[in-house]
């Protein structure tokens, strides 16, 4: 047979097969068999670079890279994606979604239902020969996902206890992400904002309130991804960082009352997380650590990560570490949760504490806001006293007066009593003003006190409990350190 009718017949074998076969599985047997019984009537060196160039020139339009081994009496074909979100795989998943009508079961059949179609799928992706990899499994499912369903590319396919969540697009958002992973990069860093514009954009965000936002936002993020969409803890280790400078740079802008570009913004926010990096991923740790107390298996997931071993993330190899903290102690969820639940107590109210001192703070930040404006305002009442009494002795200059008809004076000491009456008013108002002045700097006295208690009750605490609170705070260093290390390398590879 020459050659051209060997690629031809190469060719059209796994084209018929592609068409007929079901899965990705079934048709690899039915091809690589076919072309192993060819191969055996033309196994010359011509003849075999003929059957290799159709296999490889036919997967790699579907997305695969295919390495043809020739052997004595044998072939064998190893496939590997190369294209993530158009691949042979996905083209026959969607078969199968389409075949199953996924579209009208997303619509119409309860999670449950949804949950064990593609727990069964997911099972029969596992046992394939060609694929090991869970990560590939799902990404193979996702965009199947998407082409059933004719979602954007860039829409969002998450699994839920198995069941797909869909979050659709949005371009500004990508926007601004976009712009900020620019940002990000190590090129930016050192020329971010001029000193007067981080001075001016301090002015509106004290350190509490900051402090605050921080926690926040990290809470925010972990509720959405972690309790409420269950993502699997790779992905949302791998929009951490990003997730956590966008929602800061909104919240930013809303309390600047978007007076500065949204581009000045986002390079403050990415300041902030650059400057607090440690502190915001011991916070995340701590918010990680209280979902473990909670007993939420989302949290737990979290630790189990953390396995020491080597993972292919985004073709780069990464290495996860295993918590390990100052002493050398390596911790795991077994010894996490015996920890949390012995120290529950003093954590509870060591928490508490703090939480009261933080709002003690807020609430003083508001009290001297309020005193500044009112103190402000009884300057300008003060003034408009001293206008109206300028005024109210020109009309009793006036009034004393002795050519004045009896009609002019009567309507000067009309206007006389309007000045007087107009005074009682703004005194009204000033003592007003002051009795509230003297209120919330009384109401501060109390709230400084009561700070002063909470220390000494924090003080006390500690040192009573030297031993387990240290413990406590180098498993929380430890995962810190470890969120960062992870997320910091998932950035930098991404």
């Amino acid at each position: 047979m020459n050659n051209q009718a060997l690629y031809l017949q190469i060719i059209n074998l796994i084209t018929k097969e592609f068409l007929q076969q079901k899965t990705f599985d079934t048709f690899y047997q039915a091809t690589q068999q076919s072309i192993k019984n060819i191969y055996a009537q033309n196994n010359d060196e011509i003849s075999m670079q003929s059957i290799r160039k159709a296999i490889t020139e036919f997967y790699a339009q579907h997305g695969i890279k295919a390495v043809v081994f020739f052997q004595a009496h044998d072939m064998q074909i190893k496939p590997q994606i190369t294209n993530q979100e158009n691949n042979i795989y996905i083209d026959f998943i969607t078969r199968q979604l389409d075949k199953d009508k996924f579209a009208e079961m997303m619509k119409n059949e309860p999670s449950s239902q949804i949950s064990r179609y593609f727990n069964q799928l997911f099972a029969s992706l596992k046992d394939s020969p060609t694929l090991k990899d869970s990560t590939t499994i799902k990404d193979i499912v996702r965009n199947a996902v998407k082409k059933t369903l004719g979602l954007n590319q860039r829409d969002s396919v998450f699994f839920n206890d198995l069941e797909p969540y869909i979050k659709n697009f949005d371009f500004d958002l990508v926007k601004n992400n976009t712009q900020i992973r620019e940002l990000r990069k190590s090129s930016y860093i050192g020329t971010f904002l001029n000193p007067q514009v981080k001075q001016d954009i301090d002015s509106y965000i004290s350190q509490p309130k900051l402090d605050t936002l921080i926690s926040q936002t990290i809470q925010n993020i972990i509720d959405e991804k972690i309790y409420t969409n269950q993502i699997a803890p790779l992905d949302f280790y791998s929009g951490f960082s990003l997730a956590l400078i966008q929602d800061i740079s909104t919240q930013i802008s809303s309390l600047t009352q978007s007076r500065f570009p949204i581009n000045t913004i986002n390079r403050y926010a990415i300041e902030m997380y650059l400057y607090y990096k440690t502190t915001i991923y011991k916070k995340l740790a701590q918010a990680i650590l209280e979902g473990i107390q909670q007993n939420k298996a989302s949290a737990e997931s979290c630790i189990t990560f953390f396995d020491g071993k080597d993972k292919k993330i985004n073709g780069v190899l990464t290495h996860i570490p295993i918590i390990t903290d100052i002493t050398s102690k390596t911790w795991n969820l077994s010894n996490i949760k015996q920890t949390l639940t012995s120290e529950y107590s003093i954590n509870t109210n060591l928490a508490q504490l703090k939480n009261s001192i933080e709002s003690g703070r807020d609430k003083l930040l508001e009290l001297e806001t309020q005193i500044t404006s009112n103190k402000a305002l009884v300057s300008q009442k003060e003034l408009e006293i001293q206008t109206l009494n300028q005024e109210y002795e020109t009309k009793k200059q006036h009034q004393a007066q002795k050519n004045q008809d009896v009609e002019s004076r009567n309507a000067t000491s009309k206007l006389i009593n309007e000045i007087l009456q107009q005074k009682i008013t703004i005194l009204d108002a000033i003592a007003t003003l002051n009795n509230a002045i003297t209120n919330a700097n009384e109401e501060k006295k109390q709230i400084i006190l009561k700070e002063q208690q909470a220390n000494e009750q924090i003080k006390n605490i500690i040192n009573n409990n030297q031993s387990s609170i240290q413990t406590l705070q180098n498993l929380t260093d430890a995962l810190g350190y470890c969120l960062e290390s992870v997320v910091t390398e998932l950035d930098n590879n991404a």
